[in-house]
């Protein structure tokens, strides 16, 4: 007998405790859970979904230029084709090769500081203009700041890469502004790239 009420009694308390669950689980409680716990993600797997490969070539980059960009092949010169590039007839750009051009004939009269206003508009109006910063680099290394040549004479030398006759005019002028500044080493090595071209 004493086993029976102890069973009733200890099944009582299991159904009491079991329908508190039930009502807690079901949503009877109003606060929110201190935790929520993250679903942690398989070994090997990342979490940010990768974009699917493109199906598509990958577009050429298009190359600003202007009428210095067309190089002439001679017969006996190559025998691939050269690359051909639109010429690029926006006003701006017109009028900065104008101004390049002004910039210029100022330089080689001795106002270098007139050249380097109309070299500067030169570059406000086409930021590619690599010849507005060749001479920009000139004009600065006959004002005898050859480090200041030096920055214009890198930005003109990324800007006219795969031009030739440019590139090695630009490879002199930084063999020029090095030996100013008294690196001989750096001098020789622009000269021979130079030479290489």
């Amino acid at each position: 007998m004493c086993f029976t009420s102890f069973f009733l009694r200890c099944s009582k308390s299991y159904l009491l405790i079991t329908s508190c669950l039930l009502i807690f689980l079901a949503g009877g409680c109003t606060t929110s859970p201190l935790y929520t716990p993250r679903p942690v993600p398989a070994p090997g797997v990342s979490r940010v979904p990768q974009a699917p490969p493109p199906e598509v070539a990958p577009r050429e980059e298009s190359i600003p230029t202007n009428r210095e960009n067309v190089e002439i092949i001679s017969p006996e010169g190559r025998n691939e084709q050269a690359p051909v590039h639109a010429i690029d007839s926006s006003p701006q750009h017109l009028a900065s090769l104008e101004l390049v051009d002004v910039g210029r004939q100022n330089i080689e009269a001795g106002n270098i500081d007139r050249g380097i206003s109309m070299l500067e508009r030169a570059i406000s109006l086409d930021v590619y203009n690599g010849r507005a910063y060749y001479y920009l680099s000139v004009a600065w290394l006959k004002k005898n700041q050859p480090s200041r040549a030096l920055e214009f004479a890198r930005k003109a030398e990324l800007l006219c890469q795969g031009k030739k006759q440019e590139l090695k005019k630009i490879y002199l002028l930084e063999s020029e502004i090095f030996e100013k500044m008294g690196n001989r080493d750096k001098s020789d090595m622009y000269r021979w790239k130079a030479r290489k071209l």
